[in-house]
């Protein structure tokens, strides 16, 4: 009976200790495999991602290339690197064969 009144026992600290870890964990998870899927790496200076392939159908039901050449490329990248609140370092067009390109962003 007197020991247990001194503190947190051993049980105790051994469940706090676990959640604390689980905390960790999680945090890891989050900043390890979520956020660079969605662009974002907190520990890199640069940031890279990618927009497309991006394809419309026009009435006559041909492909119509919605990022057909590099200027297209860049003003998409320019766009979404500020939609982050960040500044656009390159863009790199990715032409398909078929249409539908793709665009490789780098922001900061």
């Amino acid at each position: 009976m007197g020991l247990q009144s001194k503190g947190m026992g051993f049980v105790d600290r051994a469940l706090l200790a676990a959640l604390g870890l689980l905390i960790l964990i999680t945090a890891g998870v989050v900043f390890g495999l979520y956020l660079p899927q969605k662009g974002i790496h907190l520990l890199r200076g640069q940031q890279g991602y990618t927009i497309g392939p991006r394809c419309g159908i026009l009435p006559n039901g041909q492909l119509d290339d919605l990022i057909p050449d590099e200027d297209s490329c860049r003003n998409l990248c320019r766009a979404n690197c500020e939609s982050y609140s960040l500044g656009y370092v390159s863009s790199s067009l990715r032409e398909a064969e078929g249409g539908c390109n793709a665009c490789d962003c780098r922001c900061r």
